[in-house]
């Protein structure tokens, strides 16, 4: 059975040239090569300027644009709570994927991934991070230390914090997991 694969990125490499978001595109573009792969699509959140709306927007071929945000950065939780469970799943609805990769999900939240597997618990669903943020915040399990290094204050990272935040968050992953039936 060829897959059909939605590439989600917290960012889109035309706006932002982060590695996560250059990764995701390129990803998004191997899998178009692919003869296992039916089609694939690329989701990016970005900001057009006109604040978190939620609407999910054609940007090319394949490629959709979501103006989303994170309104709790402890939390992780999306600004724009009803697009999750309208466009998004709409979107999801139209394009049918067999698999969702996601790279990050900062400035997205992390509902929308419970979504996915709410609307249909056969996707398959990959997740790639890019750095500590989804582990620890910099500013709960870091120490900033001196002298400055190329004018930023270097950061030493705390690792029993991130060792325990990373515990945390994977039971609370697992438990969530449960108890939606995935």
């Amino acid at each position: 059975m060829k897959q059909r694969i939605l590439v989600v990125s917290h960012g889109h490499p035309d706006f932002s040239l982060g590695g996560a978001e250059i990764a995701a595109y390129n990803l998004f573009e191997a899998f178009k090569k692919n003869d296992d792969v039916e089609d694939t699509w690329f989701l990016a959140r970005a900001d057009r300027g006109r604040g978190v709306t939620g609407q999910i927007h054609k940007r090319r071929d394949n490629e959709y644009l979501w103006e989303q945000g994170v309104a709790d950065w402890h939390l992780m939780k999306s600004a724009h709570q009803e697009s999750i469970t309208t466009w998004f799943v709409d979107l999801l609805k139209s394009l049918k994927p067999t698999i969702v990769h996601i790279h990050h999900y900062a400035h997205i939240g992390l509902e929308f991934i419970r979504a996915i597997k709410k609307y249909d618990s056969s996707i398959k669903v990959y997740l790639t991070l890019h750095e500590y943020m989804a582990i620890c915040s910099v500013e709960v399990a870091s120490q900033k230390t001196q002298p400055k290094i190329f004018g930023y204050a270097s950061i030493t990272l705390n690792p029993l914090l991130i060792l325990l935040m990373d515990l945390f968050l994977r039971l609370s992953f697992y438990a969530s997991v449960i108890l939606i039936g995935a």
